[in-house]
């Protein structure tokens, strides 16, 4: 009974593999991982617009996109060194919620 069989081992192994998994990773492992997560959600967003039956759940999604858009947009922008504000405008803009439009005629037959 000294020693391990095969699956024993295979077993330890996964086990390890498990543990390292869950135990936070340095800074630049994590931001990797954070942005490889992004673009793969991304990539899944993309194929569900090229999908007619899917495309209209998207549309309906367009701010969130523009958002994500200007958001990158933000980040490269920082990278070079340019001059950001007129970004982090449209990104409050695009933040602030609009009135719908039944509210307006509201306000203008008060």
């Amino acid at each position: 009974m000294g020693f391990m069989s095969e699956y024993d081992l295979q077993l330890q192994e996964i086990a390890r593999v498990i543990r390292d998994e869950c135990e936070p990773g340095t800074p630049q492992q994590l931001v990797e991982e954070r942005v490889h997560r992004m673009a793969e959600e991304m990539t899944d967003l993309a194929m569900l617009a090229l999908d007619p039956d899917q495309k209209p759940l998207l549309q309906r999604e367009a701010r969130g996109i523009s958002q994500i858009l200007l958001r990158a947009k933000l980040i490269l922008s920082v990278f070079e060194g340019e001059d950001i504000e007129q970004i982090r405008r449209l990104i409050v803009a695009l933040e602030t919620p609009k009135r719908p439009l039944g509210q307006l005629s509201v306000v203008r037959n008060a």
